[in-house]
């Protein structure tokens, strides 16, 4: 099972250096560490193994996904700075233009009403 884990471990890593894109790698990430990854039934056939071993793999298991999470998670964001920077490098933001207008609250239903009725009367 050691074997396997380390393999798996190589595995990711080697695929996520030839990934090049968020995708790939959130598809990576799922295809590992997701609820039906190669690690999470793995994981899984840990009840078959000997009292005395269970405890060692599952740290060692344990350490492996953390691994794993932690690469993904730099792996992403190195990717999402890099897709920023080339975007503000093409000058495909216009900073000039005003920000996104929030919208706070709603009219108070009396308001409406007002609103309705002298709609009404104007027509």
């Amino acid at each position: 099972m050691k074997d396997k884990l380390q393999q798996l471990l190589e595995k990711a890593t080697q695929a996520l250096a030839d990934s090049n894109l968020i995708d790939e790698v959130e598809a990576l990430r799922v295809r590992f560490l997701g609820r039906k990854g190669e690690i999470t039934t793995l994981l899984k056939t840990l009840g078959t193994l000997p009292a005395d071993q269970r405890p060692a793999m599952g740290q060692l298991a344990n350490e492996i996904k953390e691994k794993l999470h932690n690469r993904f998670e730099e792996a992403r964001q190195k990717l999402a700075q890099t897709a920023r920077q080339q975007q503000m490098a093409s000058g495909t933001i216009d900073i000039t233009l005003p920000g996104r207008q929030q919208f706070h609250g709603h009219t108070h239903p009396t308001s409406l009403v007002i609103d309705d009725i002298t709609s009404i009367f104007t027509r």
